[in-house]
């Protein structure tokens, strides 16, 4: 067996087992629970549905291993194995193309690879299932650039049309890989123009045959699997989940080169993370040499390096959060592996500047030890084995209801967790399980939700939900992340790290709970892993503060900040609790530091209006609602608020302008009507005043300062009696109204005399 075949083994195998023994042991946070259940139910994952990878994943399924979650998790372990042999090969294959004939260059080449295994990025998405799309991915992507060079060297008629199919077949993964298809068609046509014109029929039939894998949509949507995101069983379905029609367009959003640039930093921050800062100069000298050896295959790596940095950069627009920076470093991996063939190209040109044979060997065996560097570097970081947090919190979520209960669940970590435990494992079927997009869980929305944009979805949202939980004698129990906890508002108990609707437990759920590995810093890293602890202790702190306890309280919820320091909810929650306990100082430092974790949060941005309202800082109040309504122009909160300030403060002419926006976005508010009819009243209009107030009290028959407000309208019509009949209809309902009392005396007097 020759050098190069010892040295592709050797790679695959030290790669397996370190991203075996590091891989989680379960179910992860993100999208890992539903790509598992999704491949295990061989059913439709999130869009583009990953056709291609699913299948393997059903095949992985099957391992007499563990827990289902994983044996998928080893797939991406075992892609990310045979991805690292396959970029050696790439790099010999390369090297054979430019006649670097030197007997050492299997070891400059092994060094690469294994740099490129232990990276920050690539190690990462080697240990959980979710990381195999991109690993499928990048073995595409080496197994193009493979061919292509075989198609520039030889003009190599099999190697264009295993291209061609390839290409089609590699879409039917990830579609970030059209970058990489795109730029090598672009090389063909210009360096083998005759060859690409002589099998253009060819090569767009492969490429179709290829894309053909995406038929597995409709056909297995048709057979009604367990996971079925978007139920793609006609052509428009299909078209819809392929082109991810749900999510619009990529990269939305503010734009601006200064942001542009701060997007760049972080992205330069993250390269520096994958080899460690001490082989970047070494990627720069293999650029250098790369670029004198073969200006065109240079170029080539140096596209695909710009391609998937700041290109990539550009088309997401990451907002410059922990959470949208950890999504799109995924996207950054092929970028990482043209680095490291500079890296490749960087060690032959050290080699070359040593002239003793002995030395130059020398270096070339202990060069192969430059790995130790990022493995240790990203050990820590990568090391997954001993996480069973996300997998202890699906089974503390469903631990948590009653027999027979309903639970509302929105965001990625619970719903995705609550798919695996309930459509793989088969735990709690009695528990039915609703959430706010009806992708993952039974769509009780109607097929079009996703296409009648936001508003109309919120509308529908609080319609289906709200009805639900009035026709049913069920427990219902919802996430704090739900729609179902802003329709509820106030009216859920809490029990544990969910809420109850009705009476409080009487039971104290936490002491069920597996809270194993939570107080372990080491365990819990990334974005969503520490949101996931941090919603442990948040509602510890919730639930001693509402017993009494509020010096327990407070210290959960700086354990709930430590680890969620960077996470925006954590602090604009903190911040609520503070608020409502009086404490505005410090409510107002809590909104400032969730504004630093995430400036883009209207949310906090409203909560921030509200604080300056009530310091009577009333331009701060007015910059910070209007920058909420700015960020969602649907946001009814913010835009009820500064109507009712501005009528407060005698600007009722713009606040009719909020108000009726208001109103559309959100028809079923008497405050909205109210706030619109106070603000007719100053106008001089009483008679669409009245009108106004009518919709308020047909909203809300029991609303005294509504008719309070007709007592002004009539008033000011100089109808005493009428004035003085609301007044008291609103001491009935209210008899502790001073104001309906104070004004029911002044026009008693007035008529009076």
């Amino acid at each position: 067996m020759n050098l190069s075949r010892i040295f592709t083994a050797a790679i695959f195998v030290v790669v397996l087992l370190v991203f075996v023994f590091t891989a989680c042991p379960s179910v992860y946070v993100g999208d890992t629970g539903e790509v598992v259940a999704a491949a295990y139910s061989l059913g439709i994952a999130h869009p583009p549905g990953y056709p291609l990878y699913i299948t393997f994943g059903h095949i992985f399924s099957y391992l007499p291993l563990s827990n289902i979650a994983f044996r998928v998790n080893l797939l991406a372990a075992f892609l990310a194995a045979l991805g690292a042999a396959l970029f050696y090969k790439l790099l010999l294959k390369l090297g054979d193309s430019l006649k670097l004939s030197s007997a050492l260059t299997p070891f400059y080449a092994l060094t690469s690879s294994l740099l490129l295994a232990f990276s920050w990025t690539f190690w990462a998405q080697g240990v959980m299932a979710k990381g195999g799309i991109y690993h499928l991915n990048l073995i595409f992507i080496f197994a193009i650039i493979i061919l292509l060079i075989t198609v520039l060297q030889k003009s190599d008629k099999k190697a264009l049309l295993w291209l061609s199919f390839l290409s089609g077949l590699s879409m039917a993964n990830h579609h970030t890989i059209l970058a990489v298809i795109g730029l090598t068609y672009i090389f063909i046509f210009i360096f083998q123009r005759k060859l690409f014109f002589k099998y253009i029929f060819s090569i767009v039939f492969l490429i179709g045959a290829g894309l053909l894998y995406y038929l597995y949509l409709p056909i297995r949507a048709s057979a009604n699997p367990s996971m079925n995101w978007g139920n793609p069983v006609n052509f428009q379905a299909v078209l819809d989940v392929v082109t991810r029609n749900q999510y619009g367009r990529i990269g939305k959003g503010d734009r601006g080169i200064l942001l542009y640039l701060a997007q760049l930093w972080e992205f330069v921050k993250s390269f520096s993370l994958q080899f460690t800062v001490l082989l970047l100069p070494l990627i720069v000298a293999g650029a250098c040499s790369f670029y004198r050896k073969s200006k065109r295959m240079f170029s080539y790596f140096a596209l695909i390096f710009v391609l998937f940095s700041a290109y990539m950069v550009y088309t997401t627009n990451p907002k410059l959060t922990t959470n949208d920076l950890e999504v799109v470093e995924v996207f950054f991996i092929p970028a990482y592996a043209a680095a490291a063939v500079f890296i490749f190209f960087g060690l032959l040109f050290v080699s070359e500047y040593i002239k003793k044979e002995n030395i130059k060997r020398i270096f070339a065996v202990s060069s192969v030890m430059l790995f130790i560097f990022p493995y240790i570097s990203n050990f820590y970081y990568n090391d997954r084995s001993r996480n069973y947090i996300a997998a202890d919190y699906g089974m503390n979520l469903l631990k948590t209801p009653e027999k027979d209960s309903i639970l509302f669940a929105s965001q990625d970590n619970e719903v995705f967790i609550l798919a695996y435990y309930k459509k793989v494992e088969k735990l709690r079927p009695d528990i039915t399980v609703y959430e706010d997009l009806g992708c993952v869980f039974e769509n009780i929305y109607g097929p079009d939700i996703m296409k009648i944009g936001m508003l109309n979805h919120e509308r529908k949202k609080k319609t289906v939900q709200i009805k639900i939980v009035e026709d049913t004698d069920r427990p219902v129990y919802y996430l704090r992340t739900s729609s179902m906890s802003k329709w509820m508002a106030g009216k859920g108990r809490q029990s544990g790290i969910m809420f109850k609707l009705g009476a409080a437990p009487k039971k104290d759920i936490f002491a069920s709970y597996n809270l194993s590995g939570l107080d372990d810093k080491t365990i819990w890293k990334e974005y969503m892993m520490r949101d996931t602890v941090a919603q442990y202790y948040f509602s510890r702190g919730e639930l001693a503060i509402a017993s009494g306890d509020s010096k327990s309280g407070f210290e959960y919820f700086d354990k709930a900040r430590a680890a969620g320091e960077d996470i925006s909810w954590v602090n604009n929650n903190i911040g609520i609790f503070l608020d409502n306990m009086g404490m505005i100082e410090a409510a107002m430092e809590n909104y400032k530091k969730a504004l630093a974790a995430n400036p883009k949060s209207f949310v906090v941005r409203y909560n921030l209006g509200l604080i300056y309202k009530k310091k009577n800082m009333l331009i701060e109040a007015e910059a910070e609602y209007k920058e909420a309504i700015r960020l969602n122009p649907d946001y009814y909160d913010a835009l009820n608020n500064i109507g009712s300030m501005f009528v407060n403060n005698g600007r009722a002419l713009e606040a009719e302008e909020y108000l009726n926006r208001a109103i559309f976005v959100n028809p079923e508010s008497a405050d909205a009507y109210f706030n619109l009819g106070v603000a007719k009243n100053e106008l001089k209009k009483y008679d669409e005043a009245l009108k106004i107030f009518d919709q308020a009290l047909k909203l809300n028959p029991f609303f005294a300062e509504a008719y309070n407000g007709k007592a002004f309208s009539y008033f000011y019509m100089n109808d005493i009696d009428k004035a003085m009949e609301m007044c008291v209809v609103a001491l009935k309902i209210n008899p502790n109204f001073k104001e309906a009392a104070t004004n029911y005396q002044r026009m008693k007097q007035m008529r009076g005399r």
